[in-house]
């Protein structure tokens, strides 16, 4: 290797670890400094209470749900909520034998369909 390119990569080197130390310290100063220039009163000025902050949480879904408690009471006090179905154990119970039947595939043998049940 000549005497010029290795010159080069030293000097590279050794520029590269200055800037590099140079920023790290210059990063440190300002977080320490940033830390300690920040008084209570810079930081709550700009900012809401814990208080507040649940105020506007609270009203915002109040505002959106408003509709729909809105239309639950006037459903429950209509009564127009009609009564659901009976739940089943099983999904095909409530199906006949007829219906199901008429769902199963009409290559399938019936031996087979009456397995299924």
């Amino acid at each position: 290797m000549p005497e010029e390119v290795a010159i080069i990569a030293v000097m590279a080197i050794l520029s590269g670890t200055f800037v590099s130390v140079v920023r790290m310290v210059l990063g440190y100063r300002e977080r320490v400094r940033g830390v300690e220039s920040k008084s209570p009163a810079k930081v709550t000025s700009g900012s809401i209470t814990t208080s507040e902050l649940e105020r506007m949480m609270r009203s915002a879904v109040q505002d959106a749900t408003a509709p729909l408690a809105e239309r639950i009471a006037r459903l429950e006090k209509g009564g127009a909520v009609p009564a659901l179905p009976a739940a089943s154990t099983h999904p095909l119970e409530s199906i006949s034998d007829d219906e199901l039947d008429a769902l199963a595939p009409e290559d399938e043998a019936p031996s087979r369909r009456s397995k299924v049940r």
